[in-house]
């Protein structure tokens, strides 16, 4: 009786070792899941960011040109004023 009741532990805690093998590999899965969802967010976040970054510099590029064009302009007109007077 008493090797019946032993085996029965035995039994019920290699089952439970199993059930828990079982549980720990599918959070790890669900772990790996996430963290693999969370890297192509970042990623794609990152993307989107240095696309951002590289559209306003090149705004910032044309915005500089036509200040300066403008300023060019700018001294030609007053140049001209003053040769007229």
């Amino acid at each position: 009786m008493r090797k019946r009741a032993n085996d029965e532990q035995t039994n019920q805690i290699a089952s439970l070792k199993t059930e828990t093998e079982i549980e720990l590999e599918r959070i790890k899965k669900h772990l790996h899941d996430l963290f693999s969802r969370e890297a192509d967010a970042l990623k794609s976040a990152r993307d989107h960011a240095e696309r951002e970054r590289d559209n306003l510099r090149f705004e910032n590029n044309q915005l500089k040109a036509t200040i300066s064009q403008i300023q060019q302009d700018l001294s030609v007109l007053t140049s001209q004023r003053e040769s007229e007077r």
